[in-house]
């Protein structure tokens, strides 16, 4: 299987980590490839009914073997040009909207709270939940993505689940994280398969070679444990289960007034998703049933605080295909109820919603060139008073040429969960969107540019973007090159002024070089290049009713800057299946000091700054038995 190497600070924020993943195959005999039988077919169409429409997909070994990624699916995400986080973490902003409209899901069911970290400190959300050695592909709809995606505004990050069933047995380990992973076919190996895997991680050891990282994380220790398993009865039938369970318990300096008040976070999660597939004809009928919960407990300055979430999800669709297969569809009904409650040990607050919801979601492909889609979705239940959703979207590939254009119009209605507890409501968006996007390929080079105008508007609040991203890949001989440019730009229209929105980017620009050495060996360099998140100052402070605010986000913090480096070299040793591998990665080079955000002090009369993570030296090796 895939021997992959990955930086360890799961803690430490940084847009452009400079750890290169290395993959190398197993000197073992591969196992029996899984025939697909007529059954099975219909099951994997039905799947990728709306990739046409993805504006990029990535598979498994796209997200090992790029840098940024750190072998995390949502830290892939989050390095594409679509993503204009402003604050270097995973929690995804998709074309300048705001990160509590973009939806993960895993094999089409939404994931909440995916991202590691506590919801008080943002500088601490750097990873996601989802192991890699679970995901086969990911799809990314920044705009106007299908309507059969339950609970969407626009933005969706789609994961499909691993299926190959492959034989792996690994183990990684560098100086913070260890990671374990056992898969297996079952005897006949059509009938599918077990894989399991154990991540345990702690920063200590960083942290001894690492001093400076103390000013972000005093400490941090984790264990995940996850199931994914697939079982294929007969031909057309499929059932499968995806358990996780996920630990956290973190220290972090907190009051930049006091150093003796921290933050101490301890967060469990457990996600149990089943699916059930059965094909009918041409047609699939598919049941998703999900149960989550979440439980965090915060201490700051001798204050408790508890959040205790639960997620409750049903969908039940039908899939195919009409016309002589031109023609695919699938429509369905989805339900969803959120359980949230907050509290401080003397009182507690609880919010829930839910809705039911029906929808459809089609395409028409009358040849190799053109690709229409359309969808809508309304409400049988919906006592939040969510608006209906409708898109369209054209896909269209110029003849004679590698060239493809995508563009899609929507208008969405979803669910608004609070950012860091039940102590905020629950709230509804309605999300106007249309974009258009090109793509030239030509062998291994490739650009791409897009456009948007989205209005987002949440609890009456409306804000309008606007904004334009690229990307450009060239490769000569043993150098590859990357780049990527970004410009999104939100704003309000409050009383009559033009005031700045939370997500806006002035510029995001992203370049990458990998230069290929004898002996395999690797040298990667990454510099990130942004500007400064806006903020907001009070006017005036009130002992009653604390700070009175202006306009908004006026003031910006300092332009982002770093450069990362890594060298990758792996070894011979005979008596081993795969090959030993040395690393040494450097981020931020030149270690500069980029401000994170600021904290007022008690009368907001005064600020500091807090700052992102010095540079940080890791080095480690990677073997696999």
């Amino acid at each position: 299987m895939f021997a992959l190497l990955y930086d360890a600070i799961d803690v430490v924020p940084q847009i452009t980590p400079a750890t290169e993943i290395v993959v190398t195959q197993k000197k073992e005999e591969k196992p029996k490839p899984v025939t697909k039988v007529d059954g099975d077919v219909v099951i994997v169409k039905a799947k990728i009914i709306s990739r046409p429409f993805a504006q990029v997909k990535m598979n498994r070994l796209d997200i090992y073997t790029n840098p940024a990624a750190k072998a995390d699916a949502l830290l892939a995400v989050s390095d594409l040009q679509f993503s204009t986080n402003n604050n270097n973490d995973a929690d995804i902003s998709l074309r300048g909207g705001s990160p509590r409209l973009t939806r993960i899901y895993f094999n089409d069911i939404p994931i909440y709270e995916a991202v590691r970290g506590t919801s008080v400190l943002q500088t601490t959300r750097s990873f996601s939940i989802f192991n890699t050695s679970t995901v086969r592909d990911v799809e990314t709809y920044a705009t106007a993505a299908p309507a059969y995606f339950n609970n969407n505004a626009g933005g969706a990050v789609r994961i499909l689940p691993d299926d190959s069933g492959v034989k792996e047995t690994s183990l990684q380990a560098n100086f913070a994280k260890s990671t374990f992973v056992y898969s297996r076919p079952f005897k006949d190996s059509s009938k599918g398969f077990i894989q399991t895997y154990i991540d345990y991680s702690n920063l200590a050891p960083l942290l001894v070679v690492n001093p400076d990282l103390k000013s972000l994380v005093e400490k941090s220790q984790g264990v995940s444990i996850g199931v994914n398993t697939l079982f294929r009865p007969k031909d057309g039938t499929e059932f499968r289960l995806y358990v996780i369970g996920d630990t956290e318990n973190s220290r972090h300096p907190y009051d930049l007034y006091d150093d003796s008040n921290k933050l101490s976070d301890k967060k469990s999660r457990n996600y149990n998703l089943f699916s059930f597939e059965q094909s009918l004809g041409s047609a699939r009928v598919k049941l998703d049933v999900a149960k989550t919960f979440t439980d965090e407990k915060i201490y700051i300055g001798g204050n408790n605080y508890r959040n205790q979430n639960q997620y409750d999800y049903l969908d039940l669709n039908l899939a195919g295909r009409l016309q002589d297969k031109k023609l695919s569809y699938r429509i369905g009904l989805g339900y969803e109820n959120f359980d949230l409650e907050s509290g401080n040990g003397v009182q507690s607050i609880k919010r829930n919603a839910d809705y039911l919801s029906y929808y459809g979601f089609m395409t028409w492909n009358p040849n190799s060139k053109f690709t229409l889609g359309a969808g809508y979705r309304d409400y049988l239940q919906n006592d939040l008073h969510i608006s209906n959703s409708a898109h369209l979207n054209l896909s269209f590939n110029i003849p004679n040429s590698r060239q493809n254009i995508i563009l899609a119009f929507g208008r969405y209605g979803a669910v608004v969960l609070p950012i860091r507890s039940a102590q905020e409501t629950i709230d509804t968006v309605r999300s106007d969107q249309v974009s258009l996007d090109y793509k030239l390929t030509m062998g291994d080079n490739k650009f791409t540019i897009g456009v948007y105008h989205k209005n987002d508007t949440i609890a009456g609040e409306t804000t309008k973007i606007n904004g334009v991203d690229a990307t450009i890949t060239a490769s000569f001989n043993k150098l590859e090159l990357d780049g990527v440019f970004a410009r999104s730009l939100p704003y309000q229209m409050i009383g009559g002024e033009k005031q700045n929105g939370n997500e806006k980017v002035d510029y995001l620009i992203k370049l990458k070089a990998k230069y290929s050495l004898a002996g395999f060996q690797n040298i990667n360099l990454i510099y990130t290049g942004m500007s400064g998140a806006y903020y907001s100052k009070p006017v005036s402070f009130d002992e009653i009713n604390g700070p009175i605010y202006g306009l908004k986000n006026q003031y910006q913090l300092k332009d982002y800057n770093s450069l990362d480096f890594s060298y990758i070299k792996s070894f011979k040793v005979r008596s081993l299946k795969t090959d030993p591998i040395f690393y040494l990665n450097v981020n931020n080079l030149f270690n500069t000091k980029n401000q994170a955000g600021v904290q007022f002090n008690s009368d907001y009369s005064d600020y500091k700054n807090r700052y992102y993570v010095s540079r940080t030296i890791v080095m480690g090796t990677l073997i696999q038995f």
